[in-house]
């Protein structure tokens, strides 16, 4: 009954990871009085992104028609876009003059004429504003600038950033050619990189860890019934605080975000390690497992449970250094090193009982 009602306290709580907000802001690691921690001025405008186009020779038939595909792409899968500036925006003198809006210097249908898109382009470079501002002077690369909506809302503006980051790399990738290149900037598209390359990194971390681990384990209990507790008890451990984190909706900081998960993984095994070797040592054929564990709890619960407290106590002085990053490293950290004792304390003489 007692493992049963643990397994689904795991998965109810655990569940929340898949809503665990993740950023990669820079003004987290800002002072929070900082007057320009969040300063267009120094950390980039995140309501605009530029996309540099480099190609060959951009007036043809083939990278026209592919700029304007990507252009209504963009506008029809980003709904946060409110609008795009490019040289198919530019329009004609005469029709700035007579007030012609549907008059554009590059037609909706691109013309094939060699001659045609050559008089497009003089055109074009002799257009006030466009050369060396949206258009290179030799007419190879051009800029496709993207406004994006206002955000509303006073919470998850970074996880909206990312997204959209996201969404607009994805769309870039996707519509590329020899002689056509689509490269992303700004604020959204670095929150996005920043979070996928952390992610990859954070997963190659718990993978080298997770294996020197349990080569370490298996040398020193040469048990494998010890192992998949150790490893069981970590994960529940880390998902009811992630998960719980989830569904509050407090956001983690992804440059840290492995630290709090290597401590607790760590100061798990070093609270089973006591464990098991006090239980093994008074385990044996006059002493049964109930026995062995009220035995080894009677000597241990209290060292454990001061040394869980000091650490806590140590951790949660991180609160008072006024970077936010920070703070969430200290509180993450605690609150795992508080799930690693409670499973350690109920839940491991349970198993021990049970699988000794």
């Amino acid at each position: 009954i007692y493992v049963v009602l643990w397994l689904l306290i795991i998965g109810g709580l655990g569940s929340g990871i898949t809503k665990l907000p993740v950023s990669t802001q820079l003004d987290h690691w800002m002072m929070q009085e900082e007057k320009y921690a969040s300063d267009p001025e120094h950390f980039g405008n995140p309501d605009q992104i530029g996309i540099l186009i480099k190609t060959d020779g951009l007036f043809t038939y083939e990278n026209l028609q592919t700029l304007r595909t990507l252009r209504s792409v963009l506008m029809d899968n980003v709904e946060s876009i409110e609008s795009i500036h490019s040289i198919l925006s530019y329009r004609s003198p005469s029709s700035l003059k007579f007030n012609l809006n549907e008059t554009t210097l590059i037609p909706q249908r691109i013309p094939k004429s060699r001659e045609v898109l050559d008089a497009l382009k003089n055109k074009l470079l002799s257009h006030p504003g466009v050369v060396g501002t949206i258009m290179s002077p030799d007419a190879r690369e051009t800029f496709l600038i993207l406004k994006l909506k206002p955000y509303e809302g006073e919470q998850g503006h970074g996880i909206e950033l990312k997204n959209i980051g996201r969404s607009i790399v994805e769309i870039t990738e996707s519509i590329q050619s020899p002689g056509f290149k689509a490269l992303a900037a700004g604020v959204p598209i670095v929150g996005y990189e920043q979070s996928k390359y952390f992610e990859q990194e954070s997963q190659r971390l718990a993978i080298g860890v997770g294996c020197i681990a349990i080569v370490l384990l298996i040398l020193i209990f040469r048990s494998l019934t010890i192992l998949w507790h150790i490893i069981l008890l970590s994960l529940a451990s880390l998902l009811c605080v992630l998960g719980l984190y989830g569904y509050i909706g407090i956001e983690v900081d992804a440059t840290l975000f492995s630290v709090p998960l290597f401590l607790g993984v760590a100061t798990n095994l070093s609270y089973a390690v006591h464990i098991y070797n006090r239980f093994h040592g008074l385990h044996d054929e006059q002493t049964s497992p109930q026995m062995a564990v009220q035995l080894t709890l009677d000597s241990l619960k209290k060292p454990i449970f001061y040394t869980m407290l000091t650490t806590v106590a140590a951790l949660l002085t991180f609160n008072l250094i006024e970077i936010r990053a920070v703070k969430q490293v200290g509180n993450l950290s605690a609150l795992i090193i508080i799930s690693v004792y409670l499973q350690n304390r109920f839940v491991l003489p349970v198993l021990l009982c049970l699988y000794p």
